[in-house]
């Protein structure tokens, strides 16, 4: 006559752990959604760990790569020597990877974190109420790619892979600072 719904139950349960675990366990690439860019960059003023403020005109002038990202997200963490790479390889152009971290508290996780794996480029601390000028972040690893001029020209959402910045921001290396639009002079 059939099986009774009991005697089943361990085999389903068995193969649904097996499969949960084999997909888990797959090789990981980097998984992205790229948003068009549009308009102005939101202002922002993040510190460091130090308490040293920093804005978008510290670095006005330069293609910017905002990086969202936390010591205790898996993807963000991955998607860091990419960003490291990507970052080495175009400083000398006037391009600056950035780390956001919205740690909360940022101490003391961000600084052993920094102690013991530190990126070649600043890492700084996004608060919530700076947070909420990008929309608020609501996934990360969450990049914004910001044009000399101040302008979004992509933003990624997951993990981004240094092959992808490459294509997003070689048309911006060779665009020039338009004086009125860059966020020095609002």
């Amino acid at each position: 006559m059939g099986m009774k719904p009991s005697a089943y139950k361990p085999w389903l349960v068995g193969v649904t752990v097996f499969l949960a675990v084999v997909w888990f366990m797959r090789p990981h690439k980097p998984q992205f959604l790229r948003l068009p860019g549009r308009g102005n960059a939101p202002a922002w003023n993040f510190t460091d760990l130090a308490g040293r403020h920093f804005s978008a005109t510290n670095f006005a002038g330069q293609i910017i790569v905002l990086n969202f990202w936390a010591t205790w997200c898996p993807p963000c963490v991955r998607e860091l020597p990419e960003l490291a790479a990507f970052h080495r390889a175009h400083t000398n152009q006037g391009v600056t990877v950035i780390g956001a971290s919205i740690d909360d508290p940022p101490e003391p996780a961000l600084r052993t974190y920094l102690q013991r794996s530190p990126p070649p480029y600043p890492v700084l601390i996004a608060s919530p109420p700076e947070r909420d000028g990008f929309g608020g972040v609501s996934q990360i690893p969450e990049t914004w790619v910001i044009d000399r001029n101040g302008r979004v020209a992509a933003r990624y959402l997951g993990p981004i892979s240094e092959a992808e910045l490459n294509r997003a921001v070689a048309p911006l290396l060779g665009s020039p600072v338009t004086p009125a639009a860059s966020p020095a002079n609002p």
